[in-house]
């Protein structure tokens, strides 16, 4: 059996599987670790292709009840595990807050792009990337409750194939991650951060700003700040963590809002956002 070991927040995760591709899949989307005794969750994984070739997993966890009261269809894609991946690692935390969202650094000052998808947080992280921006996560915003520091998340960039030859040197890979993407959805592979120019991580990095994204092709760049009451709700709406933190994690969003500025951006084109974004940060006194 050949298994590989993830480092996901505060837990700690084997993968094990007797099928090359299946383990090849989350070697891609996920940044893995050293092998460990301690394990939080095993996951045993089977892969079985469609009469298409599209690969679909049957996964087994241990403890059986991991996943209990999550939605998880079956079978289930490598993009779907994933996903359940970052969904059971944030339910998990006992010292960190875990908001929906990208997290990214310009030196040590954090920026916070909070949002559900379809938002534009991804193709804003890339084109940040792009600009040496260090990457912490483009799914979940996690910050230690004791600091607020940021905390990296293990699972790389998702990039659509329309988008790769924007971002990305060399070609797209032949690696079916989502078996059955909508109709007017791109297929997408995960890509090394440091292939899209990302910098180095930089430690007791602190977030000092807030933006939630909105994203309209060919929309004039415009960028509002938000008052606090508005910035609350919203990161409120974005949390993943608080049925677990509840009034502790509540003081916790609430001091946030109150020390970073918060702005609502609206942008048409990647780079021109990104560059206002690099003004936004640069100007936060530290």
């Amino acid at each position: 059996m050949n298994a590989l070991f993830l480092q996901l927040l505060e837990k700690r995760v084997r993968l094990e599987s007797e099928r090359p591709q299946a383990l090849e899949a989350m070697a891609a989307l996920f940044a893995c670790c050293e092998p460990h005794a301690h394990v939080d969750l095993t996951l045993s994984i089977g892969d079985r292709a469609d009469a298409n070739g599209r690969l679909w997993f049957d996964v087994n966890p241990t403890p059986a009840d991991a996943f209990a009261g999550m939605e998880t269809e079956k079978p289930l894609a490598p993009l779907s595990l994933a996903r359940t991946l970052c969904a059971w690692a944030a339910r998990c935390t006992t010292a960190t807050y875990v908001f929906h969202g990208a997290a990214m650094a310009l030196e040590q000052r954090g920026l916070l792009v909070i949002g559900e998808s379809g938002c534009g947080k991804t193709t804003l992280t890339l084109s940040l990337l792009q600009r040496g921006w260090s990457f912490y996560s483009d799914e979940v915003a996690a910050l230690r409750l004791a600091d607020a520091s940021m905390v990296p998340f293990a699972r790389r960039p998702v990039v659509r194939c329309d988008v790769w030859p924007h971002k990305v040197m060399g070609p797209f890979p032949d690696l079916p991650l989502e078996p059955a993407p909508l109709p007017h959805e791109q297929p997408a592979a995960p890509c090394d951060p440091v292939r899209l120019g990302a910098a180095p991580l930089q430690p007791e990095t602190v977030p000092v700003c807030l933006v939630f994204p909105r994203f309209s092709a060919g929309e004039m760049l415009t960028v509002q700040k938000l008052d606090q009451g508005s910035a609350l709700l919203a990161m409120m709406a974005a949390s993943c963590s608080q049925p677990v933190f509840k009034v502790r994690g509540l003081d916790f969003v609430i001091d946030l809002v109150q020390r970073l500025p918060a702005y609502l951006l609206t942008y048409g084109h990647a780079d021109e956002a990104a560059a206002e974004l690099k003004h936004l940060v640069g100007d936060v006194a530290l």
